[in-house]
């Protein structure tokens, strides 16, 4: 299943079912306003599979590539703040319960769970189905290969930094590039935070003071390059590793 063969399905299909129509109708709005080509759009999800119920499924949407990703996002935090806008942020019970499971799933406090809802970019309502939106690195984009580099458990570490780039921070695994790290005298060496949940993926930008805990990993590359990392999202931490702003 290709999400960008399936988009080319719906846009040309005479027989779209409600659900489907709306999907054409998002992806056409979203280009329009943010410049980036329909050819760069694709669906996934219930969707792509045929599997969705028109009357209450979710869409899901991908959007290839580094720049066209920074473009949709910029798009879509302005029509989140615009209340005239087709496209609208999450609301009412929609919201409550979102806050309740990030609570819940990731051990947020109320003000940290508020902040993320904040800081989420790729989701919304438009025509009253939630969306969601999922940059995907086109094969041009992908770099290093399958074995280039091997991760060895160093256990788990708590500490603080500073984000200094979010370039990989869009895709899965999202990475987030990081410097002061606190305490110094065991995280010297990490130079990154990286995560396989998608919850964590574009929130955080350059210069946001962050907490984490997680899986301590030393990288070590073919050529003899060595450095370290902090996995969220590893069996060894049970649920209980995060990526948080500072608010104090």
């Amino acid at each position: 299943h290709r999400p960008s063969e399936k988009l080319v399905e719906l846009l040309t299909s005479s027989k779209k079912d409600g659900l489907e129509q709306i999907t054409v109708s998002l992806i056409h709005e979203l280009s329009k306003a943010s410049g980036v080509k329909i050819e760069d759009f694709g669906v996934t999800g219930s969707i792509l599979t045929s599997i969705h119920r028109p009357e209450f499924s979710d869409i899901d949407l991908v959007v290839y590539g580094y720049e066209t990703a920074k473009h949709v996002k910029d798009t879509m935090l302005t029509s989140l703040s615009n209340q005239v806008s087709p496209i609208q942020p999450l609301k009412g019970q929609r919201l409550r319960r979102s806050l309740r499971h990030w609570t819940e799933r990731y051990h947020l406090s109320k003000p940290e769970a508020e902040w993320f809802s904040g800081r989420k970019w790729n989701y919304g309502i438009f025509e009253q189905h939630l969306f969601s939106i999922h940059p995907v690195k086109p094969p041009r984009e992908v770099q290093g290969k399958y074995g280039d580099r091997t991760y060895q458990p160093q256990g788990i570490v708590e500490g603080a930094a500073k984000i200094v780039n979010i370039t990989e921070s869009f895709f899965l695994p999202c990475e987030y590039r990081i410097k002061n790290v606190q305490p110094t005298s065991s995280l010297e060496k990490v130079e990154s935070l990286v995560s396989y949940n998608g919850f964590f993926s574009g929130i955080f930008q350059v210069d946001d003071v962050v907490k984490f805990r997680g899986k301590l990993e030393a990288v070590c590359s073919k050529s003899g390059e060595s450095s370290c990392r902090v996995l969220i999202g590893s069996p060894e931490a049970r649920g209980f590793d995060y990526i948080k702003p500072s608010l104090s």
